[in-house]
């Protein structure tokens, strides 16, 4: 099918384009929207000259999800019938933006945990170099932003990290544990276990000690934009021993993530 789609792509560029193709950029993410063109089974969607999907007669709108940052676009939609004629075709460029910013939680409801869980914040920049596009992500302590990600060295093996260590990554873990641990149990040390990340995802594998005891998590931060508006969901999850310790977001419908808005 994608060997079809190369060859008859070339069929339909030459085409005089006409209105009818419209964009709305969400930062990475590009919602596209045109007519309902006459005696059209198959609708394709292009990102530059490589085939991305075939929608069916009716569907009139796609989104084109986790594009790179700050980079140039031009994707085109194809109108086909049913023996893959181009009936219409139209192109829109554009520059994506980026996630770049400072994102809170404002905690309105009355279960903070016992006051230590009354914000979240998290400040984001768009880090592009030899590993590819990545957020490095900073966490605010006494009026300083620490470095939460990424860690040194960038891709392991890290070492376990005692909780009571002067580390920026101690420091800013220490306090998020504070904010969403519900017992009264402190880690003695830490270890990143595994990082993976795209353009705007981090995904944080995690592995905690506490009285000989270790407990994993796996913590998400997952930078979205749509039309609600931009925002960070962060979400912390892991085994069993560690739900039982882990705050829960009553006002999210995942309760153990926080959906947090980007306010600069």
């Amino acid at each position: 099918m994608k060997k079809i789609l190369f060859l008859i792509f070339f069929a339909f560029i030459s085409f005089s384009l006409f209105a009818g193709l419209s964009y709305e950029l969400y930062t990475n993410n590009v919602k596209l929207n045109w007519d309902k063109v006459d005696n059209a089974v198959y609708y394709d969607i292009y990102v530059g000259t490589k085939p991305l999907v075939r929608l069916t007669k009716g569907e009139l709108t796609y989104t084109v999800k986790n594009l790179d940052q700050n980079s140039d676009y031009t994707i085109t939609m194809g109108a086909r019938d049913e023996n893959n004629n181009t009936l219409y075709a139209a192109k829109v460029s554009f520059t994506t933006l980026d996630y770049s910013g400072i994102y809170r939680f404002e905690n309105s409801s009355e279960d903070d945990n016992d006051g230590k869980l009354d914000s979240l914040e998290f400040k984001a920049s768009l880090i592009e170099d030899e590993r590819g596009q990545y957020m490095s992500i900073s966490y605010p302590i006494d009026g300083k932003y620490l470095q939460f990600f990424p860690f040194e060295p960038f891709n392991g093996p890290w070492n376990w990290i005692k909780f009571k260590s002067n580390l920026d990554i101690a420091k800013v873990y220490k306090d998020i544990c504070r904010k969403i641990n519900v017992l009264d149990i402190t880690p003695s040390e830490f270890r990143p276990d595994n990082v993976s990340f795209t353009t705007d995802t981090v995904i944080l594998d995690i592995t905690s000690k506490a009285f000989g005891i270790k407990v994993s998590t796996k913590t998400e931060l997952l930078f979205k934009s749509d039309e609600t508006g931009t925002y960070l969901i962060f979400k912390t999850d892991g085994s069993d021993l560690a739900k039982k310790a882990l705050y829960k977001n009553k006002s999210s419908s995942d309760p153990y993530a926080f959906r947090l808005e980007k306010v600069n």
